[in-house]
């Protein structure tokens, strides 16, 4: 049998109180002892049966905790088989959502936008090419595309260009800006020729 309460906290009894005579009485009489050897013999029998309870308390113990143990690990892999049972059941609702719509899983490569400023040929070039006639190549090298650049795409002096600056910069400013500049790097380029 089991103790109720730790046998370790449980205190012996002070076996030469009053209240302990009627337990030494059948010692005293049965074995000839005096009362305070009477006293002597119930702690030692106290003691071994505390003993044996110490042992089965720390044995009750050890198979409560394995117990709690063993049914941890099974709540745990309980636990990781609903996990794992989820992740099956997530993997089968994507794949049923990429058979029906296969388009939309499509890879793809992606591929980077340049934030360089296309330079555009002249007017006269685009329209020769649109018409299918023949273009001079010189409309699309280094010359004829700084050409373009510095020309003015529009007659309204309201509208707004696109120039650089000496950083390489590029800003909008008004055509009537621009036009006094051009004249001012045309007249620079054709001295430096």
């Amino acid at each position: 049998m089991v103790p109720a309460l730790d046998p370790h906290n449980a205190r012996i009894p002070d076996f030469t109180l009053d209240r302990f005579r009627a337990a030494r009485q059948p010692l005293v009489d049965d074995f000839g002892l005096t009362h305070e050897k009477a006293a002597q013999r119930l702690a030692a029998m106290w003691q071994a049966q505390n003993n044996i309870d110490r042992e089965d308390w720390d044995n009750l113990q050890e198979e409560l905790a394995e117990a709690a143990r063993l049914q941890q690990v099974e709540r745990r892999l309980e636990e990781e088989e609903q996990q794992r049972a989820l992740d099956e059941e997530k993997e089968l609702t994507k794949q049923e959502e990429r058979k029906k719509n296969r388009n939309k899983f499509l890879t793809y490569n992606k591929v980077p936008i340049s934030t360089a400023i296309t330079k555009l040929p002249l007017p006269i070039a685009t329209r020769k090419l649109k018409k299918g006639d023949f273009v001079e190549l010189y409309y699309f090298t280094n010359k004829g595309l700084a050409e373009a650049e510095a020309s003015t795409r529009s007659t309204d002096d309201d509208a707004l260009t696109l120039t650089r600056d000496e950083d390489g910069q590029h800003a909008f400013v008004p055509v009537t800006a621009s036009k006094f500049k051009d004249t001012a790097q045309l007249a620079r380029h054709t001295r430096v020729l």
